[in-house]
């Protein structure tokens, strides 16, 4: 009981957390710097990509500028973004680009990439403010045309909600088998705790593939999306790869196919718990730690890293097991299905 109020709190922190990740962004700005980053958007080379936006009022707003950088010379955007050393109109200095931003009113900037795709950076300055700048503003980035597979994603998330479209008619379809399966083994009362874990996994993928189809799929209307249903996909699906690690393992070792009991039960819940967790801090800090103005990919990142060593030490743990598991088993059958 007291890991499941744990995990629901990290659910409620994790929603809590969230944020517009959507190419729509609003953002309410309080900041004591005269330089601040607002987003990013990969466009793509289709046609001309636009940028709207609007800046409302606050404080220090009398010469605001909006700010364009691309990773064409990304080594400028980086130390423009670090601003170490630099003034206010040095680090501006260093843009492709920039319009004076007048309040209230509504901005459209207009990208073309003939050669290639490349990430754009915007950033708003004030180098005239001396107590920082205080405002709202709304940015829609979207690329051109009306393709709703392609119009609001960013270049390096197109295809995303295709991708959630197939693995939701793939889960459908399977765990409809997967189901009537079930009906069959309740009926014989032989619905065995392996059989369980294994429709866990599955329900949970399932409902996870389809929050975040749901997500993608509203995304694709309005740049936003639903966040607090991509965040639930995410966490589900976490939950559903640990468990289906776990299942790996208790197969590996033997349970309930060629031992009644578990000799490793220690070791096995520590491991399982270990990698649970350090999913969920992974995404803890995706989601609250992660700087949005990187282009890293999230196993790039040290946290990654780590999880990646973490499950290939599980792989390694799990193949060990699974080869004593082989060799202490005499029925021909049984250990053919550990081998194949």
């Amino acid at each position: 009981m007291h890991a499941l109020k744990v995990l629901l709190f990290v659910c409620l922190s994790a929603l809590l957390l969230t944020s517009a990740h959507g190419k729509y962004t609003k953002l309410h700005v309080k900041t004591k710097s005269n330089f601040v980053y607002i987003s990013r958007f990969c466009f793509d080379t289709k046609g001309n990509g636009t940028a709207s936006y609007t800046v409302y009022s606050g404080t220090g707003n009398n010469q605001m500028m909006m700010l364009f950088y691309d990773d064409v010379y990304e080594k400028n955007w980086i130390t423009a973004y670090k601003g170490k050393g630099l003034s206010c109109e040095s680090r501006a200095s260093l843009s492709m680009a920039s319009e004076n931003i007048i309040l209230n009113q509504n901005m459209e900037t207009s990208f073309t990439d003939v050669l290639r795709e490349h990430f754009w950076y915007f950033a708003i300055s004030n180098c005239e403010a001396s107590g920082g700048m205080e405002f709202t503003i709304d940015l829609h980035m979207y690329n051109y045309g009306d393709n709703v597979w392609t119009k609001e994603f960013s270049y390096d998330e197109q295809g995303l909600e295709a991708l959630y479209l197939f693995w939701f008619l793939v889960y459908l379809i399977g765990g409809s088998i997967h189901g009537y399966g079930i009906w069959v083994f309740v009926r014989a009362r032989s619905y065995h705790t392996l059989v369980r874990l294994l429709s866990t996994t599955i329900g949970t993928q399932f409902v996870s593939v389809l929050c975040l189809f749901i997500h993608y799929a509203v995304y694709a209307t309005n740049g936003m999306g639903v966040p607090g249903l991509h965040v639930l996909g995410n966490l589900l699906d976490i939950f559903g790869q640990v468990v289906f690690i776990l299942l790996l393992v208790l197969i590996g070792s033997g349970w309930a196919i060629s031992k009644s009991t578990l000799n490793n039960r220690k070791q096995i819940l520590i491991i399982t718990g270990f990698l649970f967790a350090s999913y969920l801090a992974l995404f803890i800090w995706e989601m609250a730690g992660f700087d949005s103005a990187s282009t890293l990919y999230i196993y790039d990142s040290p946290p990654g890293i780590i999880v990646i060593i973490i499950r290939v030490l599980a792989m390694g743990w799990f193949i060990n097991t699974l080869r004593v598991t082989i060799s202490e088993e005499n029925h021909p059958t049984k250990r053919r299905f550990y081998m194949y």
